[in-house]
């Protein structure tokens, strides 16, 4: 068995024997095709219509609460209904017979043949809303630009390269040493010597006067 990402298909000696679509909103979900059960079927017509029942309901939308209402009035020929309900499922495209189920349930009408009937009927295409035009404004198609025309206003800066504090290639001894230096007397072998101060007595108790 490989698992892509769309599909998950079954292998048995280099022979691909089975291919399925996966769901596309989560694991879990569980993926039914009627075409492996059909050598069943006429045994077993009743799981037929069963099966397509739950094939039909996996449509979303209002898909279920129009089988709900289908199965409730028809209820004595619910399995010619449902087999022409996935007759129809078979023939159009996914999106279309959701809506047409839609319609037939705002109509009350529950029946294969009101939903072929629906989806016959030619659509008539929406015309797109015009255009909206204010004095003094310019309109969107002279505002929008090309990504393009912005290049040429495109300005680009080549980084340097970071620049040292100090030149490497410079000798050492024309380089500045941030250390504090120590201050040197202005005579060779001259000694500081410390200044005494005498302090001039308050009171005469106690000292005594130099001469």
């Amino acid at each position: 068995m490989r698992l892509h990402r769309d599909r998950v298909r079954l292998w048995r000696d280099a022979v691909c024997v089975a291919d399925h679509p996966r769901a596309p909103d989560g694991a879990g979900r569980r993926v039914v095709d009627p075409a492996h059960f059909a050598p069943l079927f006429p045994r077993k017509p009743r799981a037929q219509a069963m099966l397509y029942r739950e094939v039909l309901l996996g449509l979303g939308g209002r898909a279920p609460a129009f089988l709900a209402a289908l199965s409730r009035r028809q209820r004595a020929r619910l399995r010619e209904e449902l087999l022409a309900l996935h007759a129809l499922h078979e023939r159009h495209d996914a999106d279309e017979l959701p809506a047409a189920m839609a319609l037939a349930d705002d109509a009350g009408a529950y029946s294969a043949d009101a939903l072929a009937l629906l989806l016959a009927a030619p659509r008539h295409a929406t015309p797109p809303a015009p255009a909206l035009l204010l004095p003094g404004v310019p309109p969107q198609s002279a505002v929008d630009r090309l990504l393009s025309a912005y290049e040429a206003l495109v300005r680009v800066d080549i980084a340097l390269p970071e620049v040292a504090s100090w030149a490497p290639d410079l000798p050492p001894s024309s380089r500045r040493s941030n250390s504090p230096r120590r201050r040197r007397s202005s005579r060779r072998g001259s000694r500081v010597r410390p200044t005494r101060s005498w302090a001039t007595p308050t009171s005469s108790r106690g000292c005594s006067r130099r001469n």
